[in-house]
Order: structure tokens, then C-alpha cells, then sequence
């Protein structure tokens, strides 16, 4: 999967499009996208500033910046997952599709 395909994603209609994304890099970003919803609902939430969000989750602050702009593509699963560990939310707790 290419960071630029990676980098032109919001959400979509794009994720469907089978010459940009085959069903495992589709299930991937869908899965990516929550995670980062989820780090951004907490922050706005708890009304944390940059600064603070990147202490608490563990990050440098520009990382949290990277969510804040949705830039996907520098992050893996885990690395999201353990974000979310680190401020007690649980992943698992999503609905299956």
C-alpha cells in the first residue's frame, strides 16, 4: 500500500474503489481511521491540548498533531493500540462488521 494513496484518505468512497485498495488494505485503513477517531474524541473530551495528549499517550506532540490531521499512513495498528492502552480505552469494545 502506497503512503500516497494512504495520505489522500478521509473516509469513503475512495476506500471502495478496487484499483486503489484491495479488501485487506481497505479493512486495514477502515480500522486505522476508528483508531484515530477514537484518539481524537478522548482529546477533545478530556479538552487536552497538544502537549498534554502527547504526555498521556505517550507520544512526542507532533505525532498527536498527526492524528489531529489525519496523516494514517506513519502508524501501525499496534502503535494506535498502545496509545489507547495507555489511557485505559479498550479497542476491543468495536463492533464487529
Amino acid at each position: 500500500m502506497s503512503n500516497d494513496k494512504l495520505n489522500s484518505i478521509t473516509t469513503g468512497s475512495i476506500l471502495d474503489d478496487p484499483e486503489l485498495f484491495d479488501a485487506a488494505e481497505r479493512e486495514v485503513i477502515k480500522l486505522k481511521v476508528q483508531l484515530f477517531d477514537d484518539i481524537r474524541q478522548y482529546i477533545e473530551s478530556n479538552k487536552l491540548n497538544n502537549t498534554e495528549a502527547a504526555k498521556l499517550f505517550g507520544v512526542q506532540r507532533h505525532r498527536i498533531i498527526d492524528i489531529q490531521k489525519g496523516r494514517i499512513s506513519g502508524f501501525t495498528i499496534d502503535y494506535l493500540v498502545s496509545m489507547l492502552a495507555r489511557v485505559g480505552l479498550q479497542t476491543l469494545e468495536h463492533k464487529a462488521a
